[in-house]
């Protein structure tokens, strides 16, 4: 069912609509930017309405005549989350994408925040369908694969639990060739790609101004970037270009 969900999350849009265009659409899980993104290639199923569909009727939430979804067969679909202005308008926006791709009603269950928090730390409450993120500690594959995908990280959280890659993210964690490393780490993050453990679906982006006599700001941006542009770039070789500042730019 993950796989058709994810087929039904029309990504474009949501960047489009609901975050007003600031986002990047993906069906993958390492960002660019971090060593071993693989920006070119598929993750999960990627916007096709059509494919849910049939997706959910293959996998035996069809009628009858297998035309369409069976939505007594489905159960209820119940989106969970924090309640406030921005969630709700994000949560509108799934429910319409899964009621528009399968025909069925969808539940909003809006509860306090902190109560939502506390719900998808334990596998026992996590709510049937939520939303959620992650933002690296470290630019670094690790922190993206072995730090949350194995099965006592955070991914347990989920139930999602793979032995095997876990033994290929500490094979990657203990090689001390960069490059091997990351080919190994490449290889965890296609499996669990594989796997469907989410809706992978976009890469958050920041908007900076920046004045245009700073230097060396916009040369050195990072992936870690949060508070502004370039901050974890060689700060100590920023500097003011005095020929552009302003006249009633201070210049004692």
């Amino acid at each position: 069912a993950r796989v058709a969900f994810s087929q039904a999350w029309d990504r474009k849009a949501w960047v489009r609509d609901v975050l007003k265009g600031i986002g990047v659409a993906s069906t993958r899980w390492i960002p660019p930017g971090v060593p071993g993104a693989q920006t070119g290639k598929p993750g999960v199923p990627d916007t096709d309405a059509k494919a849910a569909v049939a997706t959910l009727i293959s996998n035996g939430y069809g009628t009858a005549d297998g035309k369409k979804v069976d939505c007594a067969k489905l159960g209820e679909l119940k989106l969970t989350y924090g309640a406030s202005a921005q969630a709700h308008a994000r949560f509108q926006f799934l429910a319409g994408n899964f009621v528009t791709a399968f025909n069925c009603a969808v539940t909003l269950d809006p509860v306090d925040p902190t109560v939502a928090t506390a719900l998808t730390k334990d596998p026992k409450t996590t709510p049937q369908i939520a939303y959620g993120g992650w933002i690296q500690d470290y630019p670094h594959p690790q922190n993206w694969l072995s730090v949350y995908f194995k099965c006592t990280a955070f991914a347990k959280r989920y139930s999602y639990c793979n032995k095997d890659n876990d033994a290929l993210m500490s094979k990657a964690d203990q090689t001390l060739n960069f490059d091997e490393s990351v080919k190994l780490y490449s290889q965890a993050e296609d499996t669990i790609l594989k796997d469907v453990p989410f809706a992978f679906g976009i890469h958050s982006e920041y908007l900076y101004l920046v004045k245009p006599y700073l230097t060396g700001l916009k040369e050195n941006p990072s992936s870690s970037d949060a508070e502004w542009a370039g901050e974890w770039g060689p700060v100590w070789a920023y500097d003011v270009d005095l020929t552009k500042v302003p006249a009633s730019y201070p210049k004692q």
